[in-house]
Order: C-alpha cells, then structure tokens, then sequence
C-alpha cells in the first residue's frame, strides 16, 4: 500500500510537472525525506510551504524594525538613488 501511494504521488508530480509547467523533484526520495508519501501529504507540505512564505514575505515587507506599521529606516532615500 505505501508503494502505491508513493507511486499515485510520483503521478501526480510528473502530471503537474508537464500540465503547469513545473520543475518538481520526481524523486520519491525526495519527498520521503519531507515526510511526503502521498498526494494527501503532498498538499499539506505546499500549504505549509505556502505559509511560510507569506510570513516570510510579511517580515520583510514590514523590514522587521521598530513597532508593526512603523516604517523601516532604511540607510537611503528614493532620492538618493541617481537612476
């Protein structure tokens, strides 16, 4: 049964891979290493992933200095920069 499911997720990534365009890992090493044995899994990991990303993306966007809304001091102005 764990074959199966590994092999329905090999599947899947390889369908993913073609239909969007994509440059998953095909190996089920790969994702037995992320704890990732079926598509069920699979879909938990990219929500994860997701996550992740956007409060990565949520820090930096807010430059991790001072008080949340508070603007980060950046060593430059806009008008420093001779484009």
């Amino acid at each position: 049964m764990f074959y199966f499911r590994q092999k329905k997720l090999i599947e899947h990534i390889k369908f993913l891979n073609k239909d969007c365009n994509l440059s998953l890992s095909e190996d089920p090493k790969h994702w037995e290493s992320l704890n990732v044995f079926d598509i069920g899994d699979f879909q938990l990991y990219l929500e994860r992933e997701h996550e992740i990303n956007m409060m990565k993306s949520e820090r930096r966007d807010t430059g991790n200095e001072g008080s949340i809304g508070e603007e980060p001091n950046y060593p430059y102005s806009l008008g420093d920069l001779h484009i």
